[in-house]
């Protein structure tokens, strides 16, 4: 299991360090807030969460997720999160 909070510290702190199982990782634990996975037969891997019509769409490049696409994913989990369609874990 990831932690949420350590992990998206890490996300804007030092984003080149992270490797691609890891971000699905993360993603993956927002599973029982609705933030489903589709696979699509490729490198990439889609998340759609019902009540929001973007996605998350990532893909690696050597291992890790492309520059772009980690923001991408800070920016849709902080607006999930504010939006209160994903519960958010506060730091201890």
């Amino acid at each position: 299991m990831v932690n949420k909070v350590k992990f998206i510290e890490q996300l804007r702190n030092n984003p080149k360090n992270i490797k691609f199982s890891d971000m699905c990782s993360y993603l993956n634990s927002f599973a029982s807030d609705g933030l489903k996975y589709r696979q699509q037969g490729t490198s990439h891997r889609i998340y759609k969460k019902s009540g929001f019509k973007g996605i998350i769409n990532i893909q690696p490049d050597k291992g890790s997720p492309k520059m772009c696409k980690w923001r991408q994913v800070i920016q849709v989990i902080a607006f999930l999160e504010d939006s209160g369609l994903l519960k958010e874990e506060k730091k201890q």
